[in-house]
């Protein structure tokens, strides 16, 4: 049962062309671990169009912090991109995580690839402010891009 759905958010990843083999593959086991392990830390939220999965995010609390929180993955199908959904599934983190904590600290870490432009723009124009980066981190000419974004309850 898990894996037909697990398949559909590999495909909506792989649809987007931004990921390489080795970042599927370590997607695939995140959603194993997901699906498959009760007491994950992962989260999933999924924005949908009736029954057809439009897009997803995955994020957790980053360990060893009492209010800071990873974005791992968020992923919109292809033909669904510029149309809301990023902005859909970021605002249900934010309003998860400040349900959580009267204060949050959102990391997002992407690569410096070209095909990533239209990513760090989308996490710029949402409010994260890039911390830095980290030459020929993944390879030689991609660079760790480190976006952050804190977040404050009016509670």
């Amino acid at each position: 049962m898990h894996r037909s759905l697990k398949e559909l958010y590999l495909k909506i990843a792989e649809g987007t062309a931004s990921f390489n083999s080795a970042e599927i593959e370590i997607l695939d086991e995140v959603l194993t671990d997901h699906f498959d392990n009760p007491k994950t830390t992962y989260i999933l939220f999924e924005e949908k169009d009736n029954d057809k999965l439009l897009g997803f995010a995955i994020f957790g609390r980053s360990p060893m912090t009492k209010f800071s929180w990873d974005i791992y993955w968020m992923a919109v199908d292809k033909g669904s991109q510029r149309k809301g959904i990023g902005q859909k599934l970021q605002e249900r983190i934010e309003g998860y995580v400040l349900g959580q904590d009267k204060k949050a600290n959102l990391i997002i870490e992407t690569s410096s690839k070209p095909e990533y432009d239209a990513t760090r723009s989308f996490y710029l124009k949402k409010g994260f402010k890039e911390m830095g980066q980290i030459p020929d981190f993944y390879k030689e000419d991609d660079s760790l891009v480190i976006f952050y974004k804190s977040l404050i309850t009016s509670k």
